[in-house]
């Protein structure tokens, strides 16, 4: 099942979005229902005057698909008691579409708090 929230469609910003939470991330969705995944660019990264980027879009069928569908399907990892190294990383806005409806989907997340994908 991958979680997440019921969105009106896909929208990729031009600013960095906070990820869901996991309170926030209520809906969920079966593996199977997924018809296509959509990943935001990161073009926040890049001054306005830069060509915006289009987001990436995997179906069913490309090359890609199952094993992204997958690895948002992960649950998350125990937050552990080591240290965590200081990284910095940048959330990535992904949705997934249904037959009937469009999901932004939370990130699966590491011992550190990190996303996994």
């Amino acid at each position: 099942m991958l979680r997440g929230v019921r969105v009106a469609g896909v929208e990729c910003p031009a600013e960095v979005v906070a990820p869901l939470t996991p309170g926030a991330a209520q809906a969920v969705v079966a593996v199977a229902e997924v018809r296509s995944l959509v990943l935001c660019p990161f073009d926040y990264l890049v001054s306005p005057a830069q060509k915006r980027e289009m987001p990436l879009v995997l179906t069913v069928g490309h090359a890609n698909f199952a094993r992204e569908v997958a690895n948002l399907a992960r649950p998350d990892e125990p937050i552990g008691t080591a240290p965590c190294p200081a990284v910095g990383f940048i959330p990535r806005l992904i949705f997934a579409q249904t037959a009937d409806a469009t999901f932004q989907i939370r990130v699966p997340t590491g011992t550190c708090g990190v996303p996994l994908a």
